[in-house]
């Protein structure tokens, strides 16, 4: 529009009209009273076409996220019921094998995190988790009140936690140590 091409300040009442009569444009349906402004501009509504920029559309799809019980995303379904996307990822949440078709942009992970490209880490607002680790690897914002570890992951695969982090259970256990974590 004018006002945000050139910084220059029109009166309510001329933006008001213009931005009706932008509108009627682009719909294919201009008002008489518009039509008559014009004339009185000494312009025609063709003109006024010639002279529009094309409007941008960008090319939005809705796509539902199908999830696992952890929050990790397996799918991304289309409107149509297709699958137009696909991940698969092991107990950590390194990615195993994706399936991206149509090039879609999927970067969350975990609950809260999303991919960062550059690094190949997980961003987590204050801090980034590697998943070939299995825990952050920057410290807990909140430093111990979160616990005696300060890079663990809360929702780590092999442990449980307390809600008041006061004691865990192992419920995976190695071959070498069968029963102790």
């Amino acid at each position: 529009m004018l006002q945000e091409d050139t910084g220059v300040t029109l009166p309510a009442e001329l933006a008001v009209m213009l931005g009706r009569l932008e509108r009627e444009l682009r719909a294919g349906a201009v008002s008489a009273e518009s039509e008559a402004w014009l004339a009185q501009c000494g312009l025609t509504v063709e003109q006024m076409e010639s002279q529009m920029e094309a409007e941008y559309i960008p090319e939005r799809r809705l796509h539902l996220y199908h999830c696992d019980h952890r929050g990790l995303p397996q799918a991304l379904i289309s409107p149509e019921g297709e699958t137009a996307w696909r991940g698969e990822y092991d107990e950590w949440g390194n990615q195993l094998n994706e399936e991206n078709p149509h090039h879609l942009y999927q970067p969350y992970r975990l609950p809260g995190q999303q991919y960062d490209e550059e690094s190949g880490l997980y961003y987590n607002r204050h801090r980034y988790y590697d998943p070939l680790q299995g825990r952050y690897i920057t410290q807990d914002p909140i430093g111990l009140k979160g616990g005696i570890n300060l890079y663990t992951y809360p929702l780590a695969p092999i442990r449980y936690t307390t809600g008041v982090r006061t004691s865990y259970k192992c419920i995976w256990a190695s071959r070498s140590r069968p029963g102790r974590c």
